[in-house]
């Protein structure tokens, strides 16, 4: 089954009001997440520019970058190692999911090298054409 097809399963699930409803999405969006995740450290531009909306918007320590930004600076960035923890989902209209968790990852990034860096991250995803993409991240730093 293509993965659009599961996702688009997922969401009429959701909308048919389950209790369970907000775990439903939160697997989902994990999922999706987590292949985002794994295009970055597998440095994969294809696999990440599906992931990701056509306009998309990321937030960090950095700054701000955009869709093709993000696509430019994959190259000078290494994910090593990451971890999701205290994730959960909130939808917050027929087609858009919020996805926060606590992220901790090693690599580098722009010739700086993180181990272990630890924040909270917040990741708005948009149901487009039976997909799930990025449209939104947001990372806060946890203090040492």
């Amino acid at each position: 089954m293509k993965r659009s097809l599961w996702f688009g399963i997922v969401v009429s699930l959701l909308l048919q009001g389950s209790a369970s409803a907000d775990e439903k999405l939160k697997e989902a969006l994990l999922a999706r997440e987590t292949e985002l995740l794994e295009a970055i450290k597998q440095k994969d531009p294809p696999a990440l520019k599906k992931l990701l909306a056509t306009q998309a918007y990321s937030v960090d320590a950095s700054g701000r970058r955009t869709t093709p930004q993000l696509l430019k600076i994959l190259g000078k960035t290494t994910l090593t190692s990451y971890s999701i923890t205290e994730a959960e989902a909130i939808a917050v209209g027929k087609n858009v999911g919020i996805l926060t968790y606590k992220f901790i990852w090693s690599g580098t990034e722009n010739d700086r090298q993180y181990t272990n860096a630890a924040s909270y991250a917040t990741s708005v995803w948009a149901l487009r054409e039976g997909s799930w993409v990025s449209v939104f991240y947001q990372e806060t730093p946890l203090k040492e």
